[in-house]
């Protein structure tokens, strides 16, 4: 008797275990730091969510060495965000080699490290700077600890593949993500990576990449985001008819089998601009999406939206252009695509 309640009691304990792990596994909150928006513009919108996680108190540290680390990222940079001025795509890569090569040449631009493995940030990691709750991210980070961020364009290290003779580019005023030709003067700013707070930043992907539930989502298995299978499973909509839509997925879900979609979760949601840009492979086009990925891309040249409203045009909303991985803003009123997640 005694000896089957203790079989009795393990096996429970081993069930309670298994359902524990595996809630925690896909309910745990994705590693993606929250953009920065808390302006809500309509409910459900990233204003009033926040997804992501939260920033540390003071989240730059200005090392005294003319030198800020992120405490969100982990990544340092350098203090004087226009220490070279602007350059070409290759010259770019030629003066942060002449940083790492001769740092006492930059002392009069206050940097007084010794570092020797500066390099042109790639496209996260320049996305990464970006307040989406600010009107002017330039102007914001230069009240933040650095000094000279100009509200211009800024060189990644990420080539279009596409077009590659084509980099991309951020920004440093409003945030949008595009590309422009190598030969075009921009401006550079280098970064080390310190730790790895983020898995999107520095850290290999898994292989696979993502999972596919069986119930028409797919959970990524880099960022504990979970997705719809079928990111085609609403027609284009308005940036509010696209919140409604999703809200109705949560209430109604037997109303939507697209992508063999049987799970009833209540809490999908638009995702916002940095949750739509974690998805993304620039390695890749028509579809800028992962090799192998198992989602169901009918418009291969669509436009997501995103929750993110840009706030210095309140009437705008960031979206994703899937085909080559840009992010950029346009009227509410447009028609894009709606892909939840959660």
């Amino acid at each position: 008797m005694l000896k089957n309640l203790l079989r009795f009691f393990i096996m429970v304990l081993l069930i309670v275990g298994i359902v524990l792990s595996t809630s925690c596994l896909y309910a745990k909150t994705a590693d993606i730091p929250k953009t920065g928006q808390s302006t809500q513009y309509l409910k459900g919108d990233d204003g009033d969510i926040q997804a992501g996680i939260s920033w540390p108190t003071g989240r730059f540290r200005d090392n005294g060495d003319g030198t800020v680390i992120d405490k969100l990222t982990g990544l340092m940079w350098l203090k004087n965000a226009n220490c070279f001025g602007p350059q070409t795509w290759q010259d770019a890569f030629k003066k942060v080699e002449g940083l790492n090569m001769n740092p006492g040449d930059y002392s009069k631009s206050g940097y007084t490290g010794s570092y020797n493995d500066w390099r042109i940030p790639d496209i996260n990691e320049l996305e990464s700077l970006i307040n989406a709750e600010q009107k002017n991210v330039a102007a914001w980070l230069n009240t933040e600890g650095f000094t000279n961020v100009q509200d211009s364009y800024y060189w990644s290290s990420t080539t279009n593949a596409n077009f590659t003779g084509n980099t991309w580019y951020v920004y440093m005023y409003s945030g949008y993500i595009l590309f422009s030709g190598k030969s075009i003067k921009y401006n550079v700013w280098p970064v080390r990576l310190v730790s790895n707070k983020q898995p999107y930043i520095g850290k290999p992907w898994p292989s696979p990449r993502f999972s596919d539930n069986g119930d028409g989502t797919i959970t990524d298995v880099l960022t504990g985001l979970m997705w719809l299978k079928n990111a085609n499973c609403f027609k284009p909509s308005t940036w509010k008819n696209a919140i409604e839509k999703v809200a109705d997925l949560n209430t109604n879900p037997f109303k939507y089998s697209c992508g063999g979609y049987t799970a009833k979760y209540k809490d999908w949601r638009l995702p916002n601009r940095k949750e739509l840009f974690s998805i993304v492979d620039h390695s890749k086009y028509n579809p800028c999406l992962p090799k192998g990925h198992p989602f169901i891309i009918n418009g291969q040249d669509g436009n997501y939206w995103s929750s993110t409203t840009n706030p210095r045009i309140t009437g705008h909303a960031w979206f994703l252009r899937i085909n080559y991985g840009s992010i950029d803003y346009h009227d509410k009123s447009k028609e894009y695509y709606i892909w939840p997640v959660r």
